[in-house]
């Protein structure tokens, strides 16, 4: 089995480097195997009721840039708390669905996420809170040292060591159960340094940066299974893993994000120039895109257009963030390509990313509002109605929420600005009658004569904070699946 992370045939890399093993071994590998490469080990005592260790850390140089790569407890019972706080629009929302059908947020833990997104904002946004917390210390001595550092407060530190102490044991198991794929991970990061060590190296030749400093890279289990996502804020890199192999991309992408770091004034001043509703953060981001997935992948094909291809299918709007990256680094690859292969540096290309922005703005794009569904969809339904709608959906290729019939209060303002689908049979009301019209812009005097006048239908509303919302209705489950084979109508 082989994999080609070079996607340009302009690109001069040597033939070995073009196209390398999978090392599926690593990828499968258990404990045993991540503790057989050759790194620095820090290895903290094991707490007597943790059945994996506090931390793990080793350093791994790629190329020009050396990550100090971390598996630590209190780190990721940080990074969950955060994700599941929803603090910010940059979320990634799939820890907090995860949260609720593991039951994991009762009211109590809700409460506590409420002070975590107090303390987010009390110290700034980014910052304070990762570099105290994104630790390989336990809870209580992270804690500690954030005060003795002058990051947080003495109340500050207390409240936040309440809030992830109190989350810890709920989400334990998870963390111990995903320590053998972070080990994985990282050994095949060590497996992979020729390659990935070469691309940030030409990366980093064409912007022109250099990167003394180990980078803290932390590893977090994710427990969704075909979700993924990273981060680098703060000075701090972070990469969630689920399948090790798709986690090699997202690595790769925020790799090069530390790479390009020091050109962030530049970027954010051709953007500024630029006009036209570009800003530092698409420019940033599509700069990204552009090299990874843009030019290196795992697998075949091509991640990026397709990922743009499903966008423009599914119909998400032109203004969503990622839409609007990921175009602008498929408008940038081009440039990129030709700039690596010709060793020319970042500062020629910047001049030329304003005319690819208005080349992306040029380009037809389905009109808000048009468009069938806003993914994603979260869906109202019964138990074996739900699974209708979720493999309809899927076959769509369009990403659903599930297990969405419980907590509604706290649940459904995620779908604000996306898709609501409620599907009922007979007289049952799924969604609560408090919630209508409100919520679906359909009263229920209108939902009842409806179902009287015909044995199944869909009504089709657009809320005015732009949530598209469907009710499906049958007299009986045949009539529903009717609805669902036939949907969107």
């Amino acid at each position: 089995m082989f994999t080609q992370i070079l996607r340009s045939p302009t690109y001069d890399m040597p033939a070995t480097s073009v196209v390398i093993a999978c090392l599926f071994c690593a990828a499968c590998a258990g404990p045993e195997r991540g503790r057989s490469v050759s790194a620095t080990t820090t290895l903290a005592v094991t707490p007597p009721d943790a059945a994996a260790p506090l931390a793990d850390q080793r350093s791994v140089a790629l190329g020009p840039v050396a990550f100090q790569v971390t598996i630590s407890r209190t780190a990721q019972i940080f990074y969950f708390v955060d994700e599941i706080s929803l603090w910010e629009s940059h979320c990634h929302k799939q820890y907090a669905r995860w949260a609720d059908e593991q039951h994991v947020v009762g009211p109590r833990e809700r409460s506590l996420l409420e002070a975590h997104k107090r303390l987010r904002s009390a110290s700034g946004g980014w910052g304070a809170l990762d570099q105290a917390f994104a630790s390989p210390l336990s809870i209580r001595e992270a804690a500690s040292r954030a005060v003795t550092a002058g990051l947080l407060t003495p109340a500050d530190a207390e409240q936040e060591r309440a809030v992830l102490e109190a989350f810890e044991p709920l989400l334990a198991r998870t963390i111990d159960e995903g320590y053998s794929q972070l080990e994985a991970f990282r050994a095949l990061l060590v497996e992979r340094e020729p390659t990935l060590g070469r691309v940030l190296s030409d990366v980093q030749g064409l912007a022109e940066t250099y990167s003394p400093q180990p980078i803290p890279l932390f590893l977090v289990t994710n427990p969704v299974g075909r979700s993924g996502g990273g981060g680098f804020n703060g000075g701090i890199a972070w990469v969630e893993v689920n399948n090790t192999l798709e986690a090699i991309d997202t690595f790769t992408h925020e790799a090069i994000h530390v790479v390009l770091r020091d050109r962030d004034r530049d970027i954010r001043a051709t953007a500024t120039a630029c006009g036209a509703g570009l800003d530092r953060e698409t420019l940033n981001e599509g700069l990204d895109y552009a090299i990874s997935p843009g030019m290196f992948h795992e697998g075949n094909g091509d991640p990026l257009g397709e990922a743009v291809d499903a966008a423009r299918r599914r119909g998400q709007a032109g203004t969503d963030q990622l839409v609007r990256d990921q175009r602008l680094g498929l408008a940038l690859r081009p440039l990129l390509e030709s700039a690596l292969g010709r060793k020319q540096k970042l500062s020629a290309i910047l001049p030329k990313a304003c005319d690819a922005w208005r080349g992306v703005l040029a380009e037809p794009w389905p009109v808000a509002g048009t468009a069938p569904f806003a993914p994603p969809v979260f869906i109202v339904a019964d138990a074996v109605y739900r699974q209708w709608l979720v493999d309809r959906l899927r076959a769509l290729g369009v990403p659903s929420e599930t297990r969405f019939s419980t907590d509604l209060d706290a649940l459904l303002p995620r779908a604000a600005g996306h898709t609501l689908v409620i599907a009922m049979v007979g007289d049952r009301l799924v969604l609560p009658e408090k919630y209508w019209p409100a919520q679906t812009v359909i009263s229920l005097g209108d939902l009842r004569r409806r179902q009287g006048e015909t044995a199944l239908g869909v009504f089709r509303r657009q809320r005015s904070d732009g949530t598209l919302v469907y009710v499906l209705y049958g007299h009986d489950p045949d009539s529903l699946r009717k609805m669902v084979e036939e949907f969107p109508p």
